[in-house]
C-alpha cells in the first residue's frame, strides 16, 4: 500500500492554483463537516478533498455524490474531455472490472495531479 505521505507529496509537487481541491489535513474542522455525509470504512483515510465538484480520494477508493468505487474495481482510467490539448480537462473516465463507465468531474487545473495519483492508487491494488 502506498503511504499517505507519498500521495500528499505528489499532490504538493503538482499543485497549481487550485481553488477547491485540498489535502484533507489542510482543512479546518468546519470545512471537513461538508464531507461528513460520506461514510468511511474502518481502515479508510481521506487524503484529498474537493468542494466543487465534490469528491474525496481516500487510501481505498474514490467517493463522490453519485458513486463510490474501490481502486481495485477500476480496470482503467483515462482523461475524458476532448479539450485535453488546451488544458481544460474536467473529467476522468473510469472503466470498472465489470465494464461500467463512470466519470469523475475535476476542478480545472487539477486533472494531471489527480489522474496521476489515482493511477498510482490503482496500481497499488494490482
Amino acid at each position: 500500500m502506498v503511504k499517505i505521505s507519498i500521495i500528499e507529496a505528489k499532490f504538493n509537487r503538482g499543485r497549481g492554483n487550485f481553488e477547491n481541491t485540498y489535502l484533507w489535513k489542510e482543512l479546518n474542522e468546519q470545512q471537513k463537516r461538508s464531507f461528513y455525509k460520506f461514510s468511511l470504512n474502518e481502515h479508510e483515510h481521506i487524503i484529498i478533498s474537493s468542494f466543487i465538484p465534490t469528491y474525496l480520494l481516500t487510501n481505498l477508493r474514490v467517493i463522490c455524490n453519485d458513486y463510490s468505487i474501490f481502486y481495485s474495481e477500476i480496470k482503467s482510467v483515462r482523461i475524458f474531455d476532448v479539450e485535453a490539448i488546451k488544458g481544460n480537462i474536467s473529467k476522468l473516465e473510469f472503466i470498472t472490472n465489470d465494464c461500467q463507465t463512470l466519470f469523475l468531474e475535476l476542478e480545472k487545473q487539477t486533472w494531471m495531479v489527480i489522474y496521476n495519483i489515482i493511477r498510482l492508487l490503482i496500481k497499488q491494488t494490482t
